[in-house]
């Protein structure tokens, strides 16, 4: 899983990870971190008493498209189960072909752990008499490409 994780990190067409809905302009996306981290099975025994082993993924880019982290997600645990190959994978990638992906993974499990936007975002707009943030004059800190967030998903 971690060989198939590193063969994901960095810019690529990531049509084959994405929603056919995908409302995006652009399906290149530059995948900074994806970490494939295994806990212990005890650390479940509360959640799942049939769960023989935990993955993690910790996912951080600048953006995502929709459903790639499902997507991502889906396809890790496929060639943890010995289903799909290194090289299916890197044939996934280059194909730009989401008929290719596996269905996505649920997205029960999956959540944002964390935003960060530019300070300067923040300290120009303040106003000193009531200490709140005006959008007015405001730089532009929303849209498909600003924000920086990392994943985590149990699969």
């Amino acid at each position: 899983m971690r060989d198939a994780a590193a063969l994901l990190v960095g810019k690529h067409d990531f049509s084959a990870f994405r929603a056919v809905r995908c409302g995006a302009k652009s399906p290149v996306r530059d995948l900074l971190e994806l970490a494939v981290v295994e806990d212990s099975p005890s650390t479940l025994a509360e959640f799942d008493l049939e769960c023989t082993r935990r993955v993690a993924l910790r996912l951080r880019a600048r953006s995502f498209l929709h459903h790639q982290v499902r997507y991502i997600a889906a396809t890790l645990v496929e060639v943890g189960l010995g289903k799909r190959s290194l090289q299916q994978v890197r044939d996934m990638l280059r194909s730009a072909d989401s008929r290719q992906s596996p269905p996505p993974a649920p997205a029960h499990g999956l959540y944002m752990a964390h935003v960060e936007y530019p300070e300067s975002a923040y300290l120009e707009n303040v106003d000193p008499d009531t200490g709140m943030i005006s959008a007015v004059g405001a730089p532009e800190i929303g849209g498909e490409d600003s924000d920086e967030y990392e994943c985590v998903t149990g699969a």
